[in-house]
Order: C-alpha cells, then sequence, then structure tokens
C-alpha cells in the first residue's frame, strides 16, 4: 500500500464515495469473476 503514488491513494476514497462509479465498478468485477470461471 506504501508503494502507490499519492495521486492513487487519494482518488480510491474519492471513487468509494461515489455510488455511482462504485456501483459500475461491482458490475465490472462481477463481469471479470464471469469470465474467469467460465
Amino acid at each position: 500500500m506504501s508503494a502507490m503514488p499519492c495521486s492513487e491513494r487519494h482518488a480510491i476514497p474519492a471513487i468509494l464515495t461515489n455510488k455511482t462509479l462504485r456501483s459500475l465498478l461491482l458490475v465490472y468485477f462481477m463481469h471479470q469473476q464471469v469470465k474467469i470461471y467460465i
């Protein structure tokens, strides 16, 4: 975690607090899981 650039570390909380982006991210990760398991 400490190896992460500052800009990325600051971007993560902003993304997590945005419910629209979080839901899109959830859909994306679920889609990736499906592709992995199939």
